[in-house]
């Protein structure tokens, strides 16, 4: 999921990397309106919905179940600490280390459940404990990447609630972001939606768009979409707690699935057109990194630009047809590439500018 796009400094305890806390918009519109959301699903939408998340007098206990990811921890967190998100949370569970000083500095009780293929019914049964123990009325999951059972999600009262980084039912599954990039995408975004046992199949209860900009990587959007999940849950907690929140089922059409990214989809295929191969950089940005063989030596590409001057006239695909300080161009199936910073093996990333003080590049030469 992102660092925030303003983000303000907050101290940070010793000892644990500074962090980057994102700048709080006000939900004016959560107190005057509750209920009422003007940037997701349509009152249209609410009134067709089934069933809704029922609301109490009582403060809810929000238990948070991450991975190592801790951008949509940001706006969750800091909105509880302001006392602008009126609910508890008792504990937060993870199956890596890397949150504990995050979290216990800030006084909430951390759980490491590492999930392994050997220990994954144990692992799931200590967090239904937990959960159990921490008398959790909702679960709030956020780029957990694994597929809890039924009977882990029908533990808290509510159920549990998952911040998933595209706009359902497009891109299930573990990569939405890349794949979105990679497919040339102009838009994608945020889908607060009740778990079920499926991947990513659940009831919606806030959709929320963004574009993607032609310079997006990974990265930046990744970043941009934790920003944008951390205020949405928090939204959907304010919206339960008056019971305003309603799911609507996924539509049937338009399924597709981001299937795992893999170090072998990385090797640029220079057949494919000049856009198609640029979107793959991006996506590849910043793993597993875009990689191409020159001259025997394998090199990642992390930026480029679409040459529009340079013409192919018939050069193989992946011919260097320029080199210079402002790019090396390169004949595609369609158009030509020119890559702006590149990386040995072992290296920095670099501009192209200084790259090529160290690799002797020429018109002419193969990509392969």
């Amino acid at each position: 999921m992102v660092l925030p796009t303003s983000p303000a400094c907050r101290l940070a305890p010793s000892g644990e990397r500074a962090s980057r806390w994102p700048r709080l918009a006000p939900l004016p519109w959560l107190k005057a309106n509750c209920g009422r959301r003007p940037n997701g699903l349509t009152a249209t939408d609410q009134a067709s919905a089934s069933a809704t998340l029922t609301d109490s007098a009582k403060r809810k206990r929000v238990v948070i179940l991450v991975s190592k990811q801790e951008h949509c921890l940001y706006d969750l967190l800091a909105r509880w600490q302001s006392k602008e998100l009126d609910i508890d949370i008792p504990c937060i569970i993870s199956n890596h280390e890397t949150l504990r000083g995050f979290v216990e500095w800030r006084g909430i009780p951390f759980h490491h459940v590492p999930v392994t293929p050997d220990n994954k019914v144990q692992a799931y049964a200590r967090i239904s404990e937990l959960c159990t123990e921490a008398q959790a009325d909702v679960m709030v999951v956020a780029a957990y990447g694994l597929i809890l059972p039924q009977w882990v999600l029908d533990m808290p009262a509510k159920g549990c609630l998952n911040i998933h980084a595209s706009l359902l039912p497009r891109w299930r599954g573990a990569a939405p972001i890349h794949r979105a990039i990679e497919a040339g995408d102009a838009e994608t975004g945020v889908t607060i939606m009740q778990m079920d046992a499926g991947l990513d199949t659940g009831d919606m209860l806030l959709v929320e768009k963004t574009p993607i900009a032609p310079t997006d990587t990974t990265a930046v959007l990744h970043d941009r979409l934790a920003d944008l999940g951390g205020r949405m849950i928090v939204e959907a907690l304010e919206l339960a707690a008056c019971g305003g929140l309603q799911p609507i089922k996924q539509p049937q059409d338009g399924v597709t699935y981001a299937h795992k990214i893999e170090k072998a989809e990385a090797r640029i295929d220079w057949t494919q057109p000049a856009t198609v191969i640029g979107q793959r950089i991006r996506a590849f940005d910043p793993f597993p990194g875009a990689v191409a063989e020159l001259d025997g030596e394998l090199l990642k590409l992390w930026r480029y630009e679409i040459d529009s001057v340079s013409r192919n006239s018939g050069a193989g695909c992946g011919t260097i047809l320029s080199s210079d300080a402002t790019g090396i161009s390169i004949a595609c199936g369609k158009g030509v590439l020119r890559l702006t910073e590149l990386q040995r093996a072992g290296g920095k990333r670099l501009p192209v500018a200084d790259f090529l003080r160290g690799f002797d590049i020429k018109p002419g030469m193969v990509f392969s």
